[in-house]
This record gives structure tokens, sequence and C-alpha cells, in this order.
């Protein structure tokens, strides 16, 4: 979706790029509270990226990421989360609204 390919005629380096167009939904990342991205990841546009997760380094993001997986490879896969119960994951949330809260407050 970054550049436009399908323009009959067109050759692809004078194709339209995502850089030269008016921005669109599809375009969009979001990336959660608390997410670590290892070295050299790619994200597309149009992927969430769950609170909390691990994408580990060299990854290729092209699909969603559920909050709080660990996720890996080219496509990224989640490989598992990154804690080990629901009770621990409604810890660690509360403890970044409670951060938050604080940041805001200076």
């Amino acid at each position: 979706m970054d550049h436009d390919i399908s323009s009959v005629g067109t050759p692809i380096v004078h194709a339209t790029w995502v850089g030269d167009r008016d921005a669109r939904q599809v375009d969009t990342v979001h990336i959660g509270r608390d997410v670590w991205i290892g070295a050299g990841t790619i994200v597309l546009g149009g992927v969430t990226i769950g609170e909390g997760s691990v994408i580990g380094a060299g990854s290729v993001v092209t699909k969603d990421i559920p909050p709080y997986s660990i996720a890996v490879g080219s496509p990224a896969k989640r490989v598992g989360p990154r804690f080990s119960d629901d009770s621990d994951r409604s810890e660690h949330s509360a403890a970044l609204d409670v951060l938050s809260k604080k940041e805001q407050s200076h």
C-alpha cells in the first residue's frame, strides 16, 4: 500500500508513493502503551500493536498483534503471552494507568 504499483504504463520508480498523497486510514499505525519493538523491525501501515506487547528484532509486522503478546518473525507471529495469566496483565495495565496519571500531573 505504500506505492501505487497498479498504474498501467507507469514505471514503479515513478509510481505514487504514500508520502506523495493524502494520508488514508489504512496508512495509520497504532502502537499501544509499554510496547517494545526490537531493532530493525518493520511495521506495515494499518497495523495495531496492542498494549504491553514485545516484538522481536528484525520482525516484519504485517497484521495486528494482540495486547501483551510476544511476536517474532517475518511475518511476525505471536509466539506466546508476555504474562502467564490475566491477573498479572490486569495488574500491569493498572500500574501503567497510575504512572500515566503521575506523568500528566507534572
